[in-house]
Formats: C-alpha cells, structure tokens, sequence
C-alpha cells in the first residue's frame, strides 16, 4: 500500500491510500466537532473531490480519532454528487453527505463492511 498525504499551503487534511488491488481510497482527517451540524454531516471540499477523482479513487471518507480509537466513515466517492448529497459554502465550496447515508461507518458490522467495500 502506497500512502499520499494531503497537504494544501502546508496545512494537513488526509491521505490518499494506493491499496495493492489497485484502488485508491481517500480519508480526510477530522476531529468530531468539524462535523456539519445543521444537516449532521461530513463535507468534503470540491476540489479534493475533484483531485480524488483524477486519482482514481473509488472510495472517500472521513477519519477521526476518538478516545484514542481511530472510527471511519466510508462511501463511494459518486455518493457525494448523489441524490443525498448538497452544496455547501464555508471557507470553500463543499459537498456535504449526511452521516447515516455514508455505507460504512463505526458502527457496521464486519461482514456489511466487506459488502460495502466491493461498493460497485
């Protein structure tokens, strides 16, 4: 697995993980109150979407470290221009997905986790 972290003007916001099947998956690092409370959501930046797709990657999702657990949100990155999906302004444009329609989350189950990861 080759691990590309993200950087933009030396601030750190995640990883693109080169897995050795040959996709790619990308995590934006977050901590728990980043979390778009009005819609209860994640939001990614439009142009890491777009950097992710020109990558390859089939997959984007969320990281954070809680009480020294690493939890995961996961879904496929189409997801984030889906019917579930939104625009949202902050410091930049974003696409929000709330969290309960991400298709691996902290608590999912082992086998609905291997389901989900084939998520074509």
């Amino acid at each position: 697995m080759v691990i590309v972290p993200h950087t933009v003007n030396g601030k750190f916001y995640g990883r693109w993980y080169h897995l050795d099947s040959g996709k790619v998956i990308y995590l934006a690092h977050r901590k728990e109150r980043e979390i778009f409370q009005a819609k209860w959501a994640w939001c990614i930046d439009n142009r890491t979407l777009e950097q992710s797709r020109a990558r390859g990657c089939f997959a984007i999702g969320v990281l954070i470290k809680k009480e020294g657990k690493r939890q995961v949100w996961l879904t496929h990155i189409d997801d984030f221009y889906g019917e579930h999906s939104f625009r949202h302004r902050y410091e930049t444009l974003q696409r929000g997905l709330p969290l309960s329609k991400f298709r691996v989350r902290p608590d999912t189950r082992a086998k609905a986790i291997e389901k989900a990861m084939r998520l074509r």
